[in-house]
């Protein structure tokens, strides 16, 4: 059988093909890896790179988490700002985690 990635089907259309069109119809990450036959490392690769490319793929942490397709609705406006604030709350985390393990790059393996 071939998979959903050998087709040459994106993320987006895959929560498309597969109803996820909202956040109580979300798909796992385990869920996409298996349709999409990729790893999860590859599957955020995949998201972020359509993303950067203007999709709005949305994923949450509710109830098990997953990724969705928001509706054209003010609900999904409000789904959209949610992800995208916790993406810069995640790049934030990120950048300070960053900043402090250059502060470390000097010392000794020892003094850690």
């Amino acid at each position: 059988m071939k998979t959903a990635a050998a087709e040459g089907w994106t993320v987006s259309e895959i929560l498309q093909r597969q109803g996820a069109v909202d956040e109580q119809h979300k798909l796992s990450a385990r869920e996409l890896c298996l349709l999409l036959g990729v790893s999860n490392r590859k599957l955020g690769l995949l998201i972020e790179d359509e993303r950067a490319a203007g999709m709005p793929i949305c994923s949450t942490l509710r109830s098990g988490g997953g990724y969705y397709l928001p509706p054209r609705t003010p609900e999904g406006a409000e789904a959209v700002r949610e992800c995208c604030e916790a993406l810069r709350n995640r790049a934030d985390r990120m950048r300070r985690t960053a900043e402090s393990l250059s502060a470390c790059a000097g010392m000794e393996v020892a003094n850690l």
